[in-house]
């Protein structure tokens, strides 16, 4: 088994302790091509593990460090820099800060600008604006994202129930509160689930990970009061989540601008 293989294993099995094994690896050093580009795949690995332990201000940090290093690879990697940038657009989303929208719009613009982006990431990078809109912009802008979203895509596919799950969370939350899973499911495409066909996964895998991402924050909420009395009636519970630990004022390194 390689490294990345078997680091990947310990972060599932106890990412805390992981995270610090991570932290103390001896990076590869520059010059060699497969040594810079294991050096980006640990540093987003990591950044996973500080989600997963609940350690989120680390975990953005981390994905700095992981953009940054994906700014670096020659020749050009297409696949870590949109890996990358996804996981800019979660850890936005994570952290609470309005920004979110525009860092999701702008990665939606990158992938628009890479020639045969895979559907997937398309799909998903799409699915993140929604969510951003829903906590930042408004709950009826992001609620109507994701059901056009759905409706694109093949009844019963994993996309399509990975879409309807955040619908299903968005009208729970909305106005109410409710609490995120104890532990952030991995998102498609980096470390630890690094599909990124989204039809690869068993439904409840993707699902989980839309749901849990609608429910770290409140919605803008803007429905009629008589729409919110309803949905506070229909309000359903995931199994109580970590506390959301507080914003932190940093600039998230990207991919080239769209």
């Amino acid at each position: 088994m390689d490294l990345l293989m078997q680091l990947r294993d310990d972060v599932l099995a106890d990412p805390g302790r992981a995270a610090r094994r991570l932290q103390n690896i001896a990076l590869p050093p520059w010059p060699d091509a497969a040594a810079a580009a294991l050096r980006v795949d640990l540093l987003v690995l990591r950044a996973e593990a500080l989600v997963r332990s609940g350690e989120l201000m680390a975990a953005q940090l981390a994905g700095i460090d992981a953009a940054a290093a994906t700014e670096r690879l020659r020749p050009r990697d297409v696949h870590r820099v949109t890996a990358a940038f996804a996981l800019a657009v979660d850890l936005e989303i994570r952290s609470g800060r309005t920004s979110a929208v525009r860092m999701a719009r702008r990665y939606r613009g990158a992938l628009g600008q890479e020639n045969e982006a895979p559907h997937g990431r398309i799909v998903l990078a799409a699915a993140l604006e929604a969510v951003a809109c829903f906590h930042h912009a408004s709950c009826q802008e992001g609620r109507s994202q994701i059901h056009d979203l759905a409706r694109k895509e093949p009844s019963g596919s994993s996309a399509a129930r990975m879409l309807l799950a955040a619908q299903s969370s968005m009208e729970a939350s909305c106005p109410s509160h409710i609490e995120p899973l104890t532990m952030a499911p991995p998102m498609p495409g980096l470390i630890l689930n690094p599909a990124v066909d989204l039809e690869s996964y068993p439904p409840h895998q993707i699902e989980d990970y839309l749901r849990d991402l609608v429910a770290r924050h409140v919605s803008q909420c803007v429905c009629p009061p008589r729409q919110q009395s309803a949905n506070a009636g229909n309000q359903r519970r995931f199994p109580r989540g970590q506390p959301i630990q507080p914003n932190v004022r940093v600039m998230l390194a990207a991919s080239p601008q769209s």
